[in-house]
């Protein structure tokens, strides 16, 4: 609802990860709302969810944010000419944590070797690292920002 009426701009309140930690409780709260229309107790059930939720997630965002301008000064101190096309890197990591080769080419319009020399200064700085095991279409992750999530 808070997504829908524009109040938040991502579905980022999973409420139902609340309820399944306290599904004895949540299923507790809806018979009683069914046998004696306690909306009250429910309500505050609902709402103590939401509040604990909320708190949660500005938790994480915050980390996440320090953690991108952690990574964008690393960039700017340690990554000279190629930092432009890093960043364009970087920020597209922040909306998927994985990356392919391809990807890195792609977004940055540069050569095979460019891209693959871009992505061992990721691994060299610790941005990235393969998760594959493969030599050929390899996939890498940020797990620094993966990690924010467990």
């Amino acid at each position: 609802m808070l997504y829908q009426r524009e109040i938040l701009e991502t579905p980022v309140l999973y409420i139902s990860h609340y309820f399944k930690k306290r599904s004895q409780e949540y299923y507790q709260q809806l018979q009683l709302v069914s046998e004696n229309g306690s909306w009250e107790a429910w309500l505050k059930f609902f709402l103590q969810g939401i509040y604990e939720v909320s708190q949660k997630v500005t938790k994480t965002s915050r980390k996440i944010v320090d953690l991108r301008e952690a990574h964008r000064k690393l960039i700017a101190e340690h990554f000279g000419r190629v930092a432009g096309n890093v960043m364009l890197v970087l920020e597209k990591l922040y909306e998927r944590p994985f990356i392919k080769m391809q990807d890195i080419k792609e977004l940055t319009s540069v050569s095979y070797p460019t891209a693959n020399q871009l992505m061992n200064k990721f691994i060299d700085h610790g941005l990235l690292s393969e998760v594959t095991g493969q030599a050929r279409n390899r996939q890498f992750r940020c797990g620094s920002h993966i990690e924010l999530f467990n």
